[in-house]
């Protein structure tokens, strides 16, 4: 069975969310704003992956621009195409001189591995690069945020299965994982001064370590091959239970609320979510 993070986690949290997430593929039909911050997102990915490729700054800008040529939200001033370049140069200006102890091995990694036997992972990663310096080899995943990047903001990552992922993928394809950074930019628009800060664009760079242990990732394989032992389950008997505890931030909870099936209120639901397939 082939996986990917994204899946299990939301298998994880609740079977009857992956159902509608995964199996019917809907999302609410109110996703511009998601969809606006992803394509931004998704813009600084593709300058940052051309800086690590050692391609110049200017031509990183251009080809954030060729990726978000246009502001999609005319009332979200954080997101403009100005402020996108602005965290390009800032985020080279802070990390673009370490790179001399940095051998850079391999960028935007799309593979596929198999960490248990027959469970099969998807894996997207940012960056893998070998410490001159220090030795080891390390993977890199970056981050776009509005959030403060408060100890609230990192507790997230550890422990993460996906982070868990990425150790294990990279040691068994480049030999060894010595750890993993997460580059976090936080930015945000204030519309006025606040507290002594400016109003306007504003922004924040951070780096953060993290290590797993043998004994971590032995217990990260037993978990994922039961939880993938579950989920396989339940798509061979086509069910999937809710889980009330994931219910509060979950963006199916009306369906399950007006307690709709997806068999006997399909239009009713199609009134109010989108098949993604149709608008991707």
């Amino acid at each position: 069975m082939k996986l990917s993070n994204s899946k299990l986690n939301s298998f994880r949290s609740c079977p009857r969310k992956f159902f509608y997430e995964y199996v019917a593929s809907i999302e609410p039909v109110e996703e511009g704003e998601t969809e606006h911050d992803r394509s931004f997102g998704a813009a600084i990915h593709k300058a940052l992956e051309c800086l690590y490729k050692e391609v110049s700054v200017d031509e990183a800008k251009t080809a954030f621009d060729l990726a978000y040529p246009k502001q999609l939200d005319l009332e979200d001033f954080e997101k403009t195409p100005e402020n996108g370049k602005k965290l390009i140069e800032a985020y080279w200006t802070r990390y673009g001189p370490q790179m001399k102890d940095w051998k850079v091995l391999a960028v935007e990694v799309l593979d596929e591995y198999e960490p248990i036997d027959g469970l099969v992972f998807r894996v997207k990663l940012d960056l893998v690069a070998e410490n001159l310096k220090y030795g080891g080899v390390y993977g890199f995943d970056w981050k776009t945020t509005g959030k403060n990047l408060n100890y609230r903001y990192w507790s997230q990552f550890n422990p993460n299965s996906q982070i868990s992922t990425y150790f294990d993928y990279i040691t068994k394809k480049f030999g060894s994982c010595a750890g993993f950074y997460i580059d976090a930019m936080s930015f945000g628009y204030r519309k006025r001064a606040y507290k002594g800060e400016p109003a306007g664009f504003h922004y924040q760079l951070d780096r953060q370590l993290f290590t797993q242990t043998k004994d971590q990732l032995d217990d990260w394989r037993r978990s994922e091959h039961e939880w993938g032992h579950r989920l396989n389950d339940a798509i061979t008997r086509n069910q999937f239970p809710m889980d009330t505890a994931s219910c509060t931030y979950c963006s199916y909870r009306p369906i399950c609320a007006a307690g709709w099936s997806w068999e006997l209120d399909k239009e009713l639901i199609l009134a109010q979510y989108e098949v993604k397939d149709a608008i991707r």
